[in-house]
C-alpha cells in the first residue's frame, strides 16, 4: 500500500517511509510535558519580556476555552491576523487545543486580500 507511493523512489537509501517509531503525541503534548517538568523555563523572549512554559499553557488554555465557549468546533478554521508576536503563538496553540485549524493571515493584507482569503 504505502510502498507504492511514487515519491518513495526518490528517497535516499535508508530513509524510512513512515514516522514510526515516533510516539503518538501532539506538539501540545510536548509543550505541556515541558511545562510540567520545567514550569518556569522560558518558552519565548520578546522585546525583553519572557513567557514561561507554564504561563504559555495557562494563556492558550484560557483562550481555547473561550473559543469553545463561542462555538468553535473540531475542524473549524480560525483566522489569525497578527504580526509575529507572542499573541500569534498563543492563538495558534489555543486553536489547536480547541481542535481547530489556525490560519495565519498577513496583517498587511488589504481589505480586498482579506476578503479573498476569508471567503475561500
Amino acid at each position: 500500500m504505502a510502498e507504492s507511493y511514487p515519491w518513495f523512489k526518490s528517497y535516499d537509501a535508508g530513509v524510512p517511509h513512515s514516522l514510526e517509531p515516533y510516539p503518538a503525541v501532539t506538539f501540545l503534548d510536548v509543550v505541556e510535558d515541558a511545562a510540567n517538568k520545567r514550569p518556569d523555563h522560558r518558552f519565548l523572549i520578546f522585546k525583553g519580556s519572557t513567557i514561561s512554559y507554564s504561563e504559555l499553557v495557562r494563556l492558550y488554555s484560557v483562550f481555547a476555552a473561550a473559543l469553545k465557549a463561542n462555538g468553535v468546533k473540531k475542524g473549524d478554521r480560525i483566522a489569525i491576523l497578527l504580526p509575529n508576536c507572542p499573541q500569534g503563538f498563543i492563538s495558534s496553540f489555543a486553536a489547536w487545543k480547541a481542535g481547530a485549524i489556525p490560519v495565519p493571515l498577513n496583517p498587511m493584507y488589504t481589505e480586498h486580500e482579506l476578503q479573498h482569503s476569508l471567503k475561500g
